[in-house]
């Protein structure tokens, strides 16, 4: 069967800037049910009942406040590879900049495995399609006068310098 795949989050053009966004379609929206808050309140609520109530509704607050601060950084996490990967979504893969996780967790102020954990497995849907967020963490080199380019864009060269040789007489 097929697996589908829901972004988390948005890069999207908005004039010179990429900003972004959540995207919560694919997740429910959580609140706490007015019946239990009514049974809470009632007067004749026993003791007992109301205190595994008030239990289960702080649990649910904090699994809301969880979820809320987990969106927050895949939105933090998200707007940094936007205002780094600029060029990249402007003029293609051969414009990326070399990204560590370790520069993300210092940009936001959290640790490197926090990030590592926040984009496993997720996905952004960008200008230039969708892609995973590890897609935009790579290596890559300065040249001797100052241009920066990612192992991607290295591969994507080489890959098109291979192409366009001629098949007589090949690159040495």
């Amino acid at each position: 069967s097929a697996q589908y795949t829901a972004p988390e989050t948005e890069i999207y053009a908005d004039g010179d800037f990429f900003k972004v966004r959540a995207l919560k379609d694919h997740m429910p929206n959580l609140r706490i049910s007015q019946h239990y808050m009514d049974i809470l309140e009632n007067p004749d609520t026993k003791s007992d009942v109301r205190k595994y109530i008030r239990e289960k509704i702080t649990s649910s607050k904090m699994l809301m406040r969880s979820l809320d601060h987990r969106e927050s950084t895949i939105v933090k996490i998200t707007q940094v590879i936007a205002d780094i990967q600029r060029k990249f979504f402007i003029e293609g893969v051969e414009k990326m900049r070399p990204l560590t996780m370790q520069q993300v967790a210092d940009e936001i102020g959290v640790h490197e495995t926090t990030v590592s954990r926040a984009i496993n497995q997720k996905f952004v849907t960008t200008p230039k399609g969708l892609y995973a967020f590890k897609y935009f963490f790579n290596s890559g080199y300065t040249s001797s006068n100052g241009d920066i380019a990612t192992s991607l864009g290295i591969k994507k060269r080489i890959a098109e310098l291979i192409q366009e040789e001629d098949r007589k007489k090949p690159l040495a």
